[in-house]
C-alpha cells in the first residue's frame, strides 16, 4: 500500500477535477500527477475524427466497441523510451509513430450514462487495442465514475489468424467525487514516483511494462489484504469468546466463531458494493450518532449492529403480515409469560437499550433487503428433547449467553502487536494491526469474481476462498503450524482451477457429441474453440449446440473436499461462458428448465415454479437464469467443516446477487429474489466414509423408492422456497420421511446401521457434520448411478496424523480401501473415493501429490489403477511448488473405460524455472504427452518419462541387472536423540576426546573408546574424501562378532567414567525420548532404533538422502558412522565388482536421469535418494577389463580431488570420460554405431596407475594422463565433445537432464 499521504491527496484532487474540466484537460492532469506526459499526441474533437484517425479498417464497428454509446474519444499522447529516459532531442519529434511498438498509448473516452459492466468496458478496451499495434491504457469516463483499462499484449508473436491480445486488468467505478481510499492507493501505486522508488529504474518500455505487470498483480493486492486480516485474526482471537453450550473446545470455538464473524461481515462488505446495505452501519462516526455506548471494551457494535444485522434483517423478510404487523420488529423483553409466541424467535430484533433512540433504531436497517440463503441464519438452537436453548452465535438478551467482541477489535487505530508466539516466527513481534472497519474500508471490494480474460484490482470473492482457507487451516490441529507460517499454501491457484475444469468438462462434452454421432477428433477440435476466450464463434451447428446444452443440464458434478468452492466455482463461470456462447438469448437454456419444471406431478406447484422460472430470466441479468438452474441441478459439494461448507454457498450467494436487478421497491424486497437454499447442494460430511451396505436389496419394500422419490422431489422445492415458515414446514416434512425411511428399513431385510444414519442426518442444521456420505440420500435419485465429473484437491494427510485424531476413522481406512497400504496419505484413498462416485464414462480429475506413483506408501492404489487401466492422463508438475508449502503436485484424469496407455507430461521439472503456470498450460498439446503402456506397470514403484526422456528412459530400462541385486542400503545412527549423542569441533587429547554437546551447551571431555567418528550429511561430496571433527556416541561392544550388543552400565562405568557422568547428566532427557518410552527402561543409554551397527565398520560407499546430483563417496577403511541424512551401501558378499565401479555407477549423469524421472524430488530440483527409489536402478553386466579401467579411472579422480582440490579443469575432464564409460556399459552398441566408444581406448592410458604410488608420483601420473587424453588431437577429447551432437536423442538427453 502507497505510505505517500501527498501524493494521494494531488490524485484525488485530479480526479474530482473530471467533474468540471473537459475530459482530455482533466485526464492529463491525472496522468500528469501520475508521472505519465508527452508532447505526443493528436487532437480528435469528436468520435468521427477519432476514428477517421485511427479505424480506417472500422474495426470499432464490432459489437463489443459499444460505439454507439461513445460521447467523445481524445488520444492523449503516446509514451515511448524518449519520455520515460527524459532524454531531449535538438529537433524533438511530436508526432504519435503507430509504427513504434514498444511504447504505450494513452486514450480517454466518456460514454453515455449507464451500468457498464466489467466485462462490456474490458470489451471496448480490446477492440480499440485491435486498431493499435501497440498496448493502449484507456480512461473511461461514465457520469460521476471513472474506470482505466490497460491489456497484457503478447509482443514479438504477432499472428493474424490468433488473437494476441491477454488479460484486460481495470481500476473501475472510482468515484469523481469522493475517491475510495483503495482507488487511490492503487493508482499511487501505479504512479512512476512510486514505481522507481528504491533501486528501480524505469528509462524504457520494457522496464515500465514489467513494472505495471507487478502493480496490476491482482495476487499481490490479494496477500497483502491477507496479511493484514490474519494479524488482525490473530490479534483478536485471545481477546474473543464465544458461548460454549455446543462447542467445548476453547481454540475451535473462539477460531470458528471469529472465522464465522468474517465471514458474514466480508459478505455484507460485498453487499455494499451492490449498495444493499447503508455505509453507516460501518462509519465509527455515524455510529456514535446511532448507539449510546461504543468504548473500546464494550461489545456493543457486534450486538446491536452486526446481529441485528445478521439476524433479523438479512434473515427476515421486509413488508408487513396480514394482519398488518411488520415482519422486522424489536423482541419485546416483558418475559416469556407475555412473550410465549417471539420468545426465542432468533429473527426478531435484539438489544433495544444499546440506540440512542429505540423509536427510529429499526429505520437503519429499513433498507436492507431479506436474502434467505442461510448465511445469517441464527445458529442457536433449541433441543427437542428438553426444550433448552443452546447457544452458539448467542443472539440473546441474557448478558452471559452473548460473546465477547469488544468495540475496539472494530475500531482501533493502528498500533503494534507481539503476534510471534501466533505465528511461532520470532520475528513478528512487531506486527501491524488495527480495527478491522478499518481494515475493510482501507481496500476496494468487487462483488465480481475474476476471469481468465479480465480482472478488476480490487478484492473480489474468489480472496475470501484464499482468506478464509487459511484461516481454517491455521486453527486446524494436522495443518495450523504449515498454515500459520505459509501464507496462501491451502488455496488452489487459479489458473490451475480453470484448467482442470476445462479438461473435464471437454472430456465430458465430447462424450455427450460422440454419442450424438459427430467423430470424437471434430469434437475436441470444436470444444477447444467454444472454451477459448476469444471472439471467434464456436462451430456447432443448432443441433450439436443443442445436445451441449443438453449434456450441460444433466451433468453432475461433485468436489468432495470443497473447501471453500474454489471448484464449483470454478465450474460455474465456465459452464455460464459456454452457456453464453451457444445459446445469447438463453431461449433453449430457459426452456430446458421448463421443460424440467413441467414434470413435476402437484400442479400448484408445477406452476409456481415455471412462472418462477419465467420471472428469474426476465428480471435479472441474463447469466442470473444459467447460474441459477446450473447450481440447482449440476453442482454438488462436500467437506469434512461445517464453516468451510457455509463459506462456498457465500460465493455462490455472492455471484447470485451481482447479476440480479435492482429497485427501490421495499415490497418488492428491492427487487432482489432471495437466495436460494444449499443446504442439499453443500454438505458437511466425511466424504470418505460410505453407508454400510444393504444386507439384501432386492427384497426392498416399494416403499423404500416413493420416499426416495418424495425426497428429491421435496429437495427441490427447498432449493427455492423463500418465506421461512414455508421452509421450517418443508424441513419438517423431509425430516418425517428420512425417519419413516429409516423405519422402513429397520424393520426390512435391510442394514438398521444404515437406517439410522439416514434417519439422523439432518442437512439443516449448520453446525452438523454427517458421518457418512452417499449421493443417493443427500441429493437425489439422479446421482443413483453416480456423478459425471469429480473434481477437487483432496487433503494431504498422513495416516499417522488420522490416527492420532480419529483412529476410528484410520481403521475405517484400512479395512475398507485396497489403497489404504503402508503410511499412505489421505489422498490416495480420495483418489479410490472419487472412482466410487463416478458413473460410468464419468471423469475423476484430482491436483495431488505425485509421490504415490514411487513410494512404498503408494503400492495399494498402484495395483488399484494398474490392473483396471484406470489413469488416462497425468501432468506432473515437478519441482515447481503450485503451493507455497512444500508439496510436490500433480494433475491426474482417471476414468473406468480402460485405456492401454497413460498420457504423461512434466511442467518445469526445473524450479530454478520461472513458471507462469496459465503459460506452461496452455502450450500442452498431444506432443506434449509420452505415451506409458500399462503393461510395463504394476503395484511395484513406476518409472514415467515425459516425451523428450521417454526413449531415453526405455533405453536405459532395458538393462537387465538392478542395484539391490549388488548392494544392501542401510541408513545412519538412529539414536532418537541426536543432541546428546553427537558431540561437535572434536580435538583429541590421547586418550580422550573434548568436544561439544549441543544438549548442554559446554565443551566435555569422553574417552576415545566410547565415541566414533561420525559424518554429517553436508560433509560427503562428489568423490571427494571423506573426514570430519565430529563423533557419536556408541555405548555397544563391537568386541563381539555380528550385531554388536549394549554395554552394561558397570563396563561403561568402569572402562568410560567421563562417558558415563556426561550420559548421566543427560539421563532425564534419554528417559523422555518418544513420549517416554525409556522411562522405566534400566537401558536408558541406548538407541531407540539399534538397527545396521556391525555394518558402519565395513568399507561402503556413502550418500547423503537429499541431494542435487550424485553425490557419493567411499569410505575405504571402514569405520565412519553416519548420521539418519546418509545412506550406506555395502556390496553383497558374491559381488565381485569393486566399490570404486559402483561408485562409478552411482555418480553418473544416468542415475542422476533415472532418479528425475522415477524418484521423488524436493524443493529446488533436489531428490530423495531413499532405498525405495534405488534399488530397482539398471546396473549393467560388465567385462573385467572394462571394471578395471573405469575402477582405476575412478581411483585417479579421488586421488585428484585429495591431492589438487583447487585443480577444477582436471577433475570434470576425469568426471566427464567416467561418466562416458558408464554410459559405453549401458549404450554400448548405439556408441559404437557413432564412433562413441572410450573403454578399449582408455585402458592402456590408465594401465599404469598406482594407487600406492607417492603422493608426488601420483600427482604427476594424473597431470600427464590430464595432458595426453585433453590434447587437440587427441580421439577421446573429440569423442566427448562429440556425444551431444551425435546422439541427440539418446545420449544428449541423459547428459541435459542429468546435469545438475
Amino acid at each position: 500500500m502507497s505510505n505517500s499521504i501527498q501524493l494521494k491527496q494531488a490524485i484525488s484532487q485530479h480526479i474530482q477535477g473530471f467533474s468540471n474540466q473537459p475530459l482530455r484537460q482533466a485526464a492529463l492532469s491525472l496522468f500528469a500527477t501520475l508521472g505519465y506526459e508527452s508532447d505526443r499526441t493528436v487532437e480528435t474533437p469528436s468520435v468521427a475524427e477519432f476514428r477517421a484517425q485511427f479505424d480506417s479498417e472500422s474495426k470499432l464497428e464490432h459489437q463489443a466497441a459499444l460505439i454507439a454509446s461513445w460521447r467523445s474519444a481524445e488520444l492523449l499522447f503516446q509514451l515511448t523510451d524518449e519520455e520515460l529516459s527524459r532524454s531531449t532531442a535538438l529537433f524533438k519529434d511530436e508526432t504519435v509513430k503507430t509504427s513504434l511498438l514498444q511504447s504505450y498509448v494513452f486514450i480517454a473516452i466518456e460514454l453515455a450514462d449507464g451500468d457498464y459492466a466489467r466485462g462490456k468496458l474490458a470489451g471496448i478496451a480490446r477492440q480499440i487495442n485491435r486498431i493499435f499495434p501497440m498496448p493502449v491504457m484507456v480512461l473511461f469516463k461514465i457520469g460521476g465514475r471513472l474506470s482505466i483499462a490497460v491489456i497484457n499484449r503478447r509482443l514479438n508473436k504477432r499472428d493474424d489468424n490468433k488473437d494476441v491480445l491477454g488479460k484486460v486488468t481495470l481500476i473501475q467505478n472510482i468515484a469523481i467525487e469522493n475517491p475510495h481510499p483503495g482507488h487511490l492507493d492503487i493508482l499511487a501505486s501505479f504512479s512512476l514516483a512510486e514505481l522507481t522508488e528504491g533501486r528501480r529504474v524505469i528509462q524504457n518500455f520494457d522496464q515500465l511494462h514489467a513494472a505495471w505487470e507487478e502493480v496490476f498483480n491482482v495476487e499481490l493486492l490479494n496477500k497483502q489484504f491477507y496479511r493484514e486480516l490474519a494479524n488482525w485474526y490473530f490479534w483478536a482471537l485471545p481477546q474473543v469468546d464465544f458461548p460454549a453450550d455446543i462447542e467445548k473446545d476453547d481454540e475451535k470455538r473462539r477460531a470458528t466463531g471469529l472465522i464465522r464473524l468474517l465471514t458474514r461481515l466480508i459478505f455484507c462488505w460485498f453487499l455494499k458494493e451492490k449498495n444493499l446495505v447503508p455505509d453507516k452501519l460501518f462509519v465509527e462516526d455515524e455510529l456514535k450518532k446511532i448507539l449510546k455506548d461504543l468504548s473500546p471494551d464494550a461489545s456493543t457494535y457486534n450486538e446491536a449492529i452486526l446481529q441485528n444485522l445478521f439476524f433479523a434483517t438479512l434473515n427476515q423478510r421486509m413488508g408487513k403480515d396480514a394482519k398488518g404487523q411488520p415482519y422486522r420488529a424489536f423482541a419485546k423483553d416483558e418475559g416469556f409469560p407475555k412473550n410465549r409466541t417471539t420468545y426465542g424467535v432468533d429473527t426478531l430484533y435484539r438489544y433495544e437499550d444499546h440506540f440512542r433512540d429505540p423509536a427510529t433504531a429499526l429505520e437503519h436497517f429499513a433498507d436492507v433487503p431479506f436474502l434467505n440463503g442461510g448465511l445469517f441464519e441464527c445458529l442457536d438452537r433449541t433441543e427437542e428433547a428438553t426444550g433448552k436453548k443452546r447457544y452458539l452465535d448467542g443472539f440473546s438478551r441474557t448478558k452471559n449467553k452473548r460473546p465477547t467482541l469488544p468495540n475496539h477489535l472494530f475500531f482501533s487505530a493502528e498500533h503494534e502487536a507481539d503476534l510471534s508466539d501466533a505465528y511461532g516466527d520470532k520475528k513478528r513481534k512487531k506486527e501491524k494491526v488495527r480495527g478491522l472497519l478499518h481494515i475493510l474500508n482501507a481496500y476496494k471490494f468487487t462483488i465480481v469474481e475474476n476471469t481468465p480474460v479480465d480482472q478488476e484490482i480490487a478484492l473480489d470473492p474468489e480472496l475470501l476462498g484464499k482468506v478464509f482457507e487459511n484461516l481454517l487451516a491455521s486453527y486446524n490441529d494436522e495443518t495450523k503450524t504449515t498454515a500459520r507460517k505459509q501464507t496462501g499454501s491451502f488455496y488452489t491457484p487459479r489458473p490451475i482451477v480453470d484448467y482442470m475444469v476445462d479438461e473435464s468438462l471437454k472430456a465430458h462434452l465430447t462424450g455427450a457429441l460422440a454419442k450424438a454421432g459427430m467423430s470424437e477428433q471434430d469434437a475436441k477440435t470444436g470444444l477447444d474453440i467454444l472454451f477459448a476466450y476469444t471472439e471467434r464463434a464456436h462451430p456447432f451447428n443448432e443441433q450439436e449446440a443443442a445436445t451441449l446444452l443438453d449434456a450441460i443440464h444433466t451433468c453432475k458434478i461433485l468436489d468432495p473436499a470443497c473447501g471453500s468452492g474454489a471448484f464449483p466455482m470454478g465450474m460455474l463461470h465456465k459452464l455460464v461462458y459456454i452457456i453464453h456462447k451457444l445459446d445469447p438469448d438463453n431461449a433453449r437454456w430457459k426452456q430446458l428448465q421448463i421443460d424440467a419444471a413441467a414434470k413435476i406431478p402437484d400442479i400448484s406447484a408445477r406452476d409456481a415454479a415455471i412462472a418462477a422460472i419465467e420471472r428469474d430470466f426476465a428480471d435479472n441479468e441474463d447469466d442470473y437464469g444459467r447460474k441459477l438452474y446450473l447450481i440447482e441441478n449440476c453442482l454438488y459439494g462436500v467437506d469434512i467443516q461445517p464453516i468451510a461448507i457455509q463459506i462456498s454457498k457465500l460465493r455462490f450467494f455472492i455471484s447470485l446477487v451481482c447479476d440480479q436487478r435492482t429497485n427501490r421497491n421495499k415490497k418488492d424486497n428491492h427487487g432482489i429474489r432471495p437466495l436460494p437454499n444449499l443446504e442439499t447442494k453443500f454438505v458437511a460430511a466425511d466424504t470418505l466414509i460410505g453407508l454400510p451396505e444393504m444386507d439384501q436389496l432386492a427384497l426392498l419394500p416399494g416403499r423404500v423408492d416413493e420416499i426416495e422419490g418424495e425426497l428429491e422431489e421435496l429437495y427441490h422445492r427447498h432449493f427455492a422456497v423463500q418465506r421461512r415458515d414455508q421452509k421450517l414446514a418443508l424441513q419438517k416434512k423431509l425430516k418425517g420421511l428420512r425417519e419413516e425411511l429409516g423405519k422402513v428399513l429397520a424393520e426390512s431385510l435391510g442394514s438398521s446401521k444404515k437406517a439410522q444414519y439416514i434417519a439422523d442426518w439432518n442437512p439443516f442444521d449448520p453446525q452438523e457434520v454427517a458421518g457418512f456420505f452417499d449421493p443417493l440420500w443427500m441429493f437425489g435419485r439422479s446421482l443413483t448411478d453416480g456423478f459425471d465429473i469429480v473434481i477437487g484437491n483432496p487433503p494431504y494427510l498422513r495416516i499417522q496424523g488420522i490416527q492420532q485424531a480419529n483412529p476410528v476413522a484410520a481403521d475405517y481406512y484400512k479395512k475398507h480401501y485396497e489403497s489404504a497400504t503402508g503410511s499412505f496419505d489421505l489422498y490416495v484413498i480420495f483418489i479410490e473415493r472419487g472412482l466410487q462416485l463416478i458413473r460410468d464414462g464419468g471423469v475423476l480429475n484430482y491436483i495431488n501429490p505425485d509421490k504415490w506413483v514411487n513410494a512404498t506408501f503408494g503400492k495399494g492404489i498402484r495395483k488399484l489403477v494398474a490392473a483396471r487401466k484406470l489413469l488416462h492422463r497425468l501432468i506432473s508438475f515437478g519441482a515447481h511448488q503450485v503451493f507455497s508449502a512444500c508439496t510436490y503436485s500433480s494433475l491426474l484424469w482417471m476414468r473406468k473405460t480402460p485405456m492401454e496407455f497413460i498420457q504423461y507430461t512434466r511442467i518445469a521439472p526445473d524450479e530454478s524455472k520461472s513458471v507462469l503456470l496459465d503459460d506452461e498450460l496452455e502450450k500442452l498439446d498431444s506432443t506434449a504427452f509420452a505415451s506409458i503402456p500399462y503393461a510395463s506397470l504394476s503395484e511395484e514403484p513406476w518409472i514415467l518419462a515425459a516425451p523428450d526422456s521417454a526413449k531415453a528412459m526405455e533405453a536405459l530400462l532395458s538393462t537387465p541387472g538392478q542395484l539391490h541385486q549388488k548392494v544392501k542400503i542401510f541408513v545412519g545412527l538412529q539414536t532418537s536423540k541426536d543432541s546428546v549423542y553427537f558431540l561437535h569441533d572434536a580435538v583429541n587429547r590421547g586418550s580422550v576426546w573434548e568436544a561439544t554437546s549441543k544438549e548442554l551447551g559446554e565443551r566435555i571431555e569422553i574417552e576415545d573408546g566410547l565415541v566414533r567418528p561420525l559424518l554429517m550429511g553436508d560433509q560427503v561430496h562428489r568423490y571427494e574424501p571423506i573426514a570430519t571433527t565430529n563423533l557419536v556416541i556408541f555405548p555397544y561392544d563391537e568386541s563381539i562378532d555380528g550385531n554388536p550388543p549394549l554395554l552394561s552400565e558397570g563396563a561403561i562405568q568402569g572402562r568410560f567414567p567421563k562417558g558415563w557422568i556426561y550420559l548421566k547428566r543427560c539421563e532425564e532427557v534419554l528417559r523422555s525420548r518418544e513420549n517416554g518410552r525409556l522411562s522405566t527402561d534400566e537401558h536408558w543409554y541406548r538407541y531407540i532404533y539399534p538397527k545396521n551397527l556391525s555394518l558402519f565398520r565395513r568399507k561402503k560407499l556413502i550418500a547423503p538422502d537429499i541431494s542435487l546430483g550424485g553425490n557419493f563417496s567411499i569410505d575405504r577403511d571402514g569405520g565412519q558412522y553416519t548420521t539418519t541424512t546418509l545412506y550406506g551401501y555395502i556390496k553383497h558378499e558374491h559381488v565381485w565388482e569393486s566399490y570404486e565401479f559402483l561408485l562409478a555407477i552411482l555418480n553418473s549423469k544416468i542415475l542422476w536421469f533415472y532418479l528425475r524421472n522415477s524418484g521423488s524430488v524436493l524443493a529446488n530440483g533436489y531428490f530423495r535418494y531413499k532405498p525405495a527409489y534405488l534399488q530397482n536402478f539398471p546396473v549393467p553386466e560388465v567385462s573385467r577389463s572394462h571394471e578395471a579401467t573405469i575402477a582405476r579411472g575412478v581411483s585417479c579422480l579421488l586421488a585428484q580431488k585429495a591431492l589438487q582440490p583447487t585443480d577444477m579443469g582436471v577433475g570434470e575432464f576425469l568426471d566427464d570420460l567416467i561418466d562416458a564409460c558408464v554410459m559405453e556399459l549401458y549404450f554400448r552398441d548405439h556408441m559404437a554405431e557413432r564412433d562413441l566408444l572410450f573403454l578399449d581406448d582408455l585402458a592402456p592410458h590408465l594401465a599404469a596407475y598406482n594407487s600406492d604410488a607417492t603422493e608426488s608420483q601420483q600427482r604427476v601420473f594424473i597431470e600427464q594422463l590430464h595432458r595426453t587424453l585433453n590434447a587437440p588431437e587427441s580421439t577421446i577429447r573429440n569423442r566427448l565433445l562429440r556425444i551431444s551432437a551425435d546422439s541427440p536423442d539418446l545420449l544428449a538427453v541423459i547428459q541435459r537432464e542429468g546435469k545438475v
